[in-house]
């Protein structure tokens, strides 16, 4: 088995148009606020295509290793692959990076973070915050889920998103930028490179809606930086 090849292929790869025109067909998407089923999966591409690779670097306990452990270590990669090989009336998609990516979902080897579903968020938002410009409050942004649901709203949203992680700000800045830049609304961001425990004066009284997916102090660990709320708080009572 080609290693490397599995290495290279295992992050989503998609063409840039095809990205801008899933931005575009979303943001024109009428979507039904009386339930809450997934209307557009498509949506998904645009996350993987910014932040798989953080997501895959981070771990929850309902496993051993986080995916990109996995990924790195020969020993480990062979171990995954020798399962799925034997096990494939269960492991049947078209490739074996697609076969991998099941596995990191569903074996207890693996501890794969979830991502919130962008579609439900959006849904949430337009529910409870049916008008123009409401202000939104996100405590743990995370993988740009919640941000980019706010501003692929026609109801052009001040989102406002707080995380602590360094290169997920980064990211999530080049994130909102790509957004806004195809989709040229009026909606606007503010990130905070901070934890959620630091108040933020200028936010009294200015936010409509606070909703966040945060991470219960170690329950998933994103990276090993001191700013995680996990490490400046080592136990949970702190």
């Amino acid at each position: 088995m080609d290693l490397e090849r599995i290495r290279k292929n295992i992050y989503h790869s998609y063409n840039e148009e095809y990205l801008k025109k899933i931005l575009v067909n979303f943001y024109n998407q009428t979507l039904d606020t009386n339930n809450f089923n997934i209307e557009n999966r498509n949506i998904n591409k645009v996350l993987n295509s910014f932040f798989e690779d953080l997501i895959y670097n981070a771990k929850s306990k309902n496993g051993r290793y986080s995916p990109k452990e996995i990924i790195d270590n020969d020993n480990l990669l062979e171990t995954a692959l020798t399962y799925i090989n034997e096990h494939k009336n269960f492991y049947h998609q078209k490739s074996v990076e697609a076969n991998l990516r099941d596995f990191f979902f569903s074996s207890s080897m693996v501890g794969k973070v979830t991502n919130f579903n962008p579609v439900i968020a959006r849904k949430i938002y337009e529910k409870y915050l049916p008008y123009e410009n409401a202000t939104i409050f996100d405590y743990s942004c995370v993988f740009g889920n919640r941000m980019l649901e706010a501003l692929t709203s026609k109801y052009n949203y001040h989102y406002i998103g707080v995380d602590p992680y360094e290169e997920l700000y980064k990211r999530l800045l080049t994130f909102s930028k790509w957004i806004k830049d195809n989709l040229n609304n009026k909606a606007i961001t503010e990130i905070f490179n901070t934890g959620s425990e630091q108040y933020i004066p200028k936010l009294k009284e200015k936010i409509d809606l606070s909703f966040s997916s945060p991470p219960y102090f170690n329950y998933e660990t994103y990276t090993n930086c001191n700013t995680q709320s996990y490490i400046k708080y080592n136990t949970y009572d702190s």
